[in-house]
């Protein structure tokens, strides 16, 4: 199954570090309610902070670590200066990130893809990040959205249609003349489109755990799970693998 997701920056009230970013000296990545937050000390120690102070650090105060990476490879890597490793933590999963929840956890998940349009195309691939859609997500006819040179659209005769270089088509759902009148990526997991209620197409991913929906800048429609592989309370998940 082609799926890549790619995402770029970090923000400054950040809330996960997504594959390939970076955190530099200072930066925090916060969680969603604000009440905690991840940092690289000065003194090079990685900090996980709560409302009644420190809840987990990397232990490597002194390190002259100046940055940490979630490396492409699944690595959570802190680095010095001259490029040498101070400490690293192995997911061993591409495509892992990192998420500061409001719960006072400090996750990391692996991302994977449980169904996709079939259509990643990687020599058209931008810098370009992907456009997310976390449930629950709702689409009306005549919804439509733009990545790059792709084109996807809920069309007023029911069809979803995506498009390359605004006229070939290269997927649809097949429901144009079903009268579908909303398109949910649900909570649950599923895609589905509806008519008046009933489910004319679906991408039967019911059961995915914390799942998104992905318009990539390869030409790809992307359903996701994110399975934790790490927190600071258990360690490795072995069971997510």
């Amino acid at each position: 199954m082609a799926a890549c997701l790619m995402l770029f920056g970090l923000s400054a009230q950040a809330k996960s570090l997504a594959s390939g970013q970076t955190l530099s000296l200072n930066d925090r990545i916060y969680s969603d309610n604000g009440q905690y937050f991840l940092t690289l000390q000065t003194d090079g120690n990685l900090v996980f902070y709560g409302p009644s102070g420190a809840l987990w650090a990397s232990n490597t105060v002194g390190s002259g670590a100046i940055r940490a990476m979630m490396q492409p490879d699944g690595h959570f890597v802190l680095y010095r200066p001259n490029g040498a490793v101070a400490w690293q933590l192995n997911t061993g999963w591409a495509g892992t990130f990192l998420n500061v929840q409001s719960d006072g956890n400090l996750v990391f998940y692996r991302l994977k893809p449980v169904w996709d349009s079939h259509t990643s195309d990687p020599a058209t691939m931008q810098n370009l990040p992907s456009l997310q859609f976390t449930p629950p997500a709702h689409f009306a006819p005549g919804s439509s959205y733009t990545v790059g040179q792709y084109f996807l659209i809920f069309q007023t005769d029911g069809n979803l249609v995506l498009y390359k270089n605004g006229s070939q088509i290269i997927w649809s759902s097949g429901t144009a003349g079903s009268g579908a009148t909303d398109i949910w990526m649900q909570a649950d997991g599923n895609f589905v489109i509806y008519t008046n209620g009933r489910p004319v197409w679906q991408s039967g991913t019911a059961g995915t755990p914390n799942p998104f929906l992905a318009m990539q800048a390869d030409g790809n429609l992307v359903v996701y799970g994110q399975l934790p592989v790490w927190d600071r309370n258990k360690g490795p998940l072995p069971q997510a693998r």
